[in-house]
């Protein structure tokens, strides 16, 4: 049976036939979508008329007219001459095995060594993507090696900055009863920070093998968890005053993340999961990173890493003691 696509009354309109799901010689079903084509940029699906054998005949980013014949589904199978070499591309398969997907979703699972079969087994009726791989990966699975994704991997790499010698200093900020009323932390230490930066320039700004880079203006990284992910969203420019911090984390909240930009200071906030103190990691080429922990009774427990290569001890205790001096100017809630 001829698999043709009929996608307009003139027959000289053509289209593309951008990829195949399934190789000549695979045993197809019929209702089965077993290839895409494009047509001034719509995507139209192609689907097996009946159960049998493929044979192609357009193959992958051949144009076609309308009406004209892509395919041939048999009762044995008959693989063409450059169905071989595409057959070589994607690997052989037994029919019964083989798992229908984009050409970009094989070389994502063939990179990573992923068994697309039983991926397909843990989302029967879902048509498998780059996104699904991605999640199949972050399942735990017993007695299994879990391969670093593409977002993992680059998140280690920005981490492991061999050339970085990090240190972390603890220590309790004040925090005055005149801000319990807040009940909002981080908008206080961000508005507390962005103060103190501007006496202690030497944590502001951008760190490499040759030396180090002052930023001209606040660009306030915030880590934040989405999907498993972490994120560094920035502010930037940073806000004035203390309910402008206030607005602006909001935003955080609703989703809204700026990646573009690059931090020159970075806050990573533990303290809603009751952590009180913790060693934040630097990420190149970050300078420094001050990790906030759960308010306490006695005052507010923070961490701050920096390089050492360019801060040294005393730089890193007098710029927390300024900002908690600067806590202590922040206007109590009216």
């Amino acid at each position: 049976m001829d698999i043709t696509i009929t996608f307009s009354d003139d027959a000289t309109t053509e289209a593309v036939l951008t990829h195949w799901l399934f190789n000549s010689g695979s045993f197809v079903r019929s209702g089965q979508v077993i290839a895409e084509a494009m047509l001034d940029k719509v995507s139209l699906e192609v689907v097996a008329p009946s159960d049998g054998y493929l044979s192609i005949i357009v193959t992958d980013d051949q144009a076609f007219h309308s009406g004209d014949t892509v395919a041939v589904i048999g009762d044995q199978p008959q693989p063409s001459p450059t169905s071989m070499e595409q057959s070589a591309d994607l690997g052989a398969h037994d029919p019964k095995e083989f798992v229908p997907v984009t050409p970009a979703v094989r070389r994502f699972a063939k990179d990573r060594n992923i068994d697309l079969s039983a991926v397909q087994s843990a989302y029967p009726n879902q048509k498998l993507s780059i996104r699904l791989l991605e999640e199949w990966i972050q399942k735990p699975s017993s007695g299994s090696k879990i391969p670093w994704d593409t977002f993992r991997r680059t998140l280690i790499d920005n981490l492991r900055n061999p050339g970085a010698i990090p240190f972390t200093v603890h220590r309790k900020l004040v925090w005055p009863h005149s801000l319990e009323e807040h009940g909002l932390v981080l908008p206080v230490v961000c508005h507390a920070v962005q103060k103190s930066l501007g006496t202690h320039p030497r944590l502001h700004g951008w760190i490499d093998d040759e030396g180090f880079v002052q930023a001209p203006e606040l660009a306030m990284g915030i880590a934040v968890s989405r999907e498993q992910k972490l994120f560094v969203h920035t502010i930037s420019p940073a806000p004035e005053s203390f309910s402008a911090w206030q607005t602006a984390l909001a935003q955080i909240k609703k989703g809204n993340l700026n990646l573009t930009h690059r931090p020159s200071f970075t806050v990573s906030n533990l303290g809603p999961w009751g952590i009180e103190y913790f060693t934040p990691v630097l990420s190149a080429p970050g300078v420094a990173i001050l990790g906030v922990g759960a308010l306490q009774a006695d005052g507010l427990p923070v961490s701050l890493t920096v390089d050492h290569r360019w801060v040294d001890g005393v730089d890193a205790a007098q710029f927390l003691m300024e900002v908690s001096s600067q806590i202590m100017t922040i206007p109590a809630k009216k």
